[in-house]
């Protein structure tokens, strides 16, 4: 027997809602199924043993894969899906680490959301509720100004007066009917408690050693090397100064088959003319041939590789004539030992599954990065560019020793931004010209054109830039350089698992 329905009818749940400071905005962290459920944050039943509060820790981990300071009082509570559904006490975790792979990671995808944009993802009325109430009491300017410690107890504060003030709470009936249900439901079901804090709403902070996500690092004078795209290309200002005559929008928008929620990365293919690759950046091994127009016309597995966080792909040579490079270079924690770049014979729209890829796993010289830019020359020289979203932007070479099997040391070739970008500027995507002139980094909101030879030399100088705003892409990733100079970007769908969304430009640059 449920205890909870028995006490009260109703059954009662525990919910986390994971949040964190991601460059000045206050970011939540949400989950659907695969299977294309709405988003909702991670919540699940209290088990046995563990009390409300570290069963909502423990679906944080096991759904989303995230730990850290949780409440030690509910935030607030609602009815799930209808006014009939199950009570879901919500508390509050600021997320001081991010698992690259987690329990649940092949049932279930997650996304950061900032908090201005978090109602468009959401179809339950209830917890739309409290996420507004969540906005309104996470002030990025006091979590900002605050150490972490000082944040933990800046929220407690914030929470106790936050709680007393939301719409739910207004009755105190209504709070102690949901308190008094919680401490009755403890005491039947959990007759040896749980540690229990003092202070409405307090975080306790039970994982010191965690990495914090978004924090903005310092970093030393690099000798004047961020100069250049400071003022031309990645800060906000370039994209205001960007050329509009440097490039044409010749579609935008175009819908992609409704498996490809998540687009990270396109390639235009050599072996078969007209023919686009894309992946997902988390679920199976699989490229997906699409059309210029975005229509499916393949799915291939790809033999040989895994997949840890998919950010990106490029077209380029081989000793087997022509090939596809997949970079698993994605780390949102900037805590993997290493990444890999997988290589694999380009495959027909129609196969199957590839041959069995080549992998070339390789570390940093300076410690992990976040990274989803990968770039490769027609000589076959292989580049990744970090995001700077766990550090600086940088340039980073395979060495001309790597071979597959064998781990490499990346070079680090010239550092582009310093530490502490705005999200917009990080660099979500990377392609090289097919003539090997031009290397393109894009952002949420730019294009940046470098001359390859100057780039790769550790002298990027002064990009030219093109602002894709207009584009109104939800979250644009990928770039992909065509053999016939059309180039292809590819945006996450953006919500409620929506499909992504493929953009074409015609560019003209100088010779």
């Amino acid at each position: 027997m449920n205890v909870e329905s028995s006490l009260t009818g109703t059954p009662v749940q525990c919910a986390a809602i994971p949040y964190r400071l991601s460059d000045g905005v206050a970011e939540v962290l949400l989950v659907t199924r695969r299977s294309g459920e709405g988003w909702i944050v991670p919540k699940g039943k209290i088990e046995p043993g563990l009390g409300p509060r570290e069963s909502a820790r423990r679906e944080a981990f096991e759904e989303a894969g995230v730990e850290g300071d949780i409440g030690t009082q509910p935030f607030d509570h609602y009815r799930h899906g209808r006014e009939d559904g199950p009570l879901v006490v919500a508390f509050l975790l600021r997320v001081t680490r991010e698992m690259s792979s987690w329990p649940e990671a092949k049932e279930r995808q997650r996304a950061w959301v900032p908090l201005d944009d978090v109602q468009t993802r959401l179809t339950d009325p209830g917890l739309s509720r409290v996420l507004r109430a969540v906005a309104a009491h996470l002030d990025p300017a006091q979590l900002a100004a605050a150490p972490a410690d000082a944040r933990n107890s800046s929220s407690a504060s914030r929470t106790a007066g936050a709680s007393r003030g939301i719409s739910l709470f207004r009755s105190g009936l209504v709070l102690v009917a949901v308190l008094g249900l919680i401490a009755l439901a403890a005491r039947v079901m959990f007759p040896h408690g749980e540690a229990n804090g003092g202070g409405n709403g307090a975080t306790a902070s039970d994982d010191k050693d965690g990495r914090k996500k978004g924090g903005k690092k310092k970093d030393k004078d690099k000798g004047g090397e961020a100069g250049p795209v400071a003022a031309a290309g990645l800060a906000a200002a370039g994209v205001a100064g960007a050329d509009p005559g440097l490039c044409r929008a010749d579609g935008s928008g175009m819908q992609m088959p409704a498996d490809v929620h998540e687009s990270s990365g396109v390639a235009a293919g050599r072996r078969t003319a007209g023919v686009l690759w894309t992946h997902n950046d988390s679920g199976e091994p699989v490229l997906f041939a699409i059309s210029p127009r975005g229509q499916e016309t393949g799915q291939v597995r790809i033999a040989g590789a895994r997949v840890q966080d998919w950010e990106d792909i490029a077209a380029g040579p081989c000793p087997g004539g022509n090939c596809l490079y997949i970079g698993d270079i994605g780390d949102n924690a900037g805590a993997r030992p290493g990444i890999t770049v997988y290589r694999v014979a380009e495959p027909a729209p129609t196969d199957r599954e590839s041959r069995p890829a080549d992998a070339f796993p390789a570390t940093y010289p300076d410690g992990p990065h976040d990274t989803e830019a990968l770039f490769v020359l027609p000589e076959g020289g292989m580049f990744v560019v970090s995001k700077g979203e766990t550090g600086p932007i940088a340039l980073y070479r395979f060495p001309s020793t790597a071979r597959p099997g064998s781990s490499s040391r990346l070079e680090r070739v010239v550092e582009l931004a310093g530490a502490g970008v705005k999200r917009k500027e990080r660099i979500t995507g990377a392609s090289a010209s097919p003539d090997g002139r031009w290397v393109a980094l894009r952002t949420l909101s730019s294009v940046s054109f470098y001359r390859a030879a100057d780039l790769i030399a550790g002298r990027p100088g002064n990009p030219l830039v093109y602002d894709l705003t207009p584009l109104d892409e939800a979250q644009g990733e990928g770039i992909g350089w065509s053999t016939n100079g059309a180039i292809y970007l590819t945006s996450e769908g953006g919500r409620k698992s929506a499909p992504s969304t493929l953009a074409r430009l015609t560019c003209t640059l100088p010779s």
